[in-house]
């Protein structure tokens, strides 16, 4: 038996909370309020030809299968995978509270099959915009919550790092219409606060397929961002797929004094209509 199959076995042997949805899974949106709201994209990100079994020391969360995708998409099928990786090996009882979700993703299109994985070692230019260049290895950051006091209502032991807490939101992948390869995976990731411990976010990474390839083009995030010596923010956004679009629109009104709305994958501004006046924040 080869390493890789081992690592596979066992990485298999400790996957928890299985997530199998069809292709008519409840449309994808995305909302929060009285947070602070970020929005990113990842001109560094690529799709590589790697397979779950690479991760040697992980833990595989979920699986969200998907096909019946329109004809002009030459896409027969997408099997998502998505593996937890701790920072530092363990068992699930010592493993690492930390660590990064990794994306795969099966692909069948015009006959062939094959894995892809994002691949982000760049380092875009950071900007001071609403929509900020950024990488997915950090946005994919999470913690691993397996403290006794976590547990469901038969006493078993939260082991995901999505699931748990109640009002938490958990690791699900919804796909944006059936017969079009776009889905939103919605997790907790871990945000960088500088001097303060990290802050935790409900976010939302848009997996575009279109081109029968695995993209992230962007992602947005709810931060829970309360420390004592900052002031509080009471963002709020809601994202919801424009069939005639093909996009997800969102109105905010994070960075303004009133609200607006954005084209979430083409990360543009949305035009206001002529003789509309958007209602001023409270």
């Amino acid at each position: 038996m080869t390493d890789s199959r081992r690592a596979w076995i066992l990485l298999s042997s400790l996957s928890v909370a299985l997530l199998v949805l069809p292709a008519s899974a409840q449309s994808a949106s995305f909302a929060c309020d009285s947070r602070l709201v970020a929005v990113d994209r990842y001109p560094t990100a690529q799709p590589v030809e790697n397979r779950p079994e690479s991760v040697q020391n992980g833990k595989a969360l979920s699986e969200a299968d998907f096909a019946g995708f329109k004809q002009n998409y030459s896409l027969e099928s997408v099997h998502f995978v998505i593996v937890f990786e701790p920072d530092k090996p363990g068992t699930p009882e010592t493993m690492n509270p930390t660590g990064t979700l990794r994306v795969f993703a099966r692909i069948r299109s015009l006959g062939r099959e094959f894995w892809h994985e994002i691949e982000d070692n760049g380092s875009p230019r950071m900007t001071a915009s609403w929509l900020q260049d950024s990488t997915t290895g950090m946005l994919l950051r999470t913690d691993f919550d397996n403290t006794p006091e976590r547990t469901d209502s038969d006493g078993k032991l939260y082991t995901d790092p999505i699931a748990g807490g109640e009002g938490d939101p958990q690791l699900r992948i919804q796909q944006a219409e059936p017969g079009v390869p776009i889905f939103l995976l919605k997790f907790i990731s871990l945000v960088p606060a500088g001097p303060y411990p990290d802050a935790k976010a409900e976010t939302a990474l848009v997996l575009d397929l279109r081109r029968g390839e695995l993209h992230t083009p962007s992602s947005i995030s709810c931060i829970v961002a309360d420390y004592p010596s900052l002031p509080h923010r009471s963002d709020s956004v809601s994202c919801t797929w424009k069939r005639d679009a093909q996009d997800f629109i969102c109105d905010t009104d994070a960075d303004s004094r009133k609200r607006w709305s954005f084209f979430l994958i083409a990360g543009k501004r949305r035009p206001a209509p002529q003789g509309h006046r958007a209602p001023k924040k409270r």
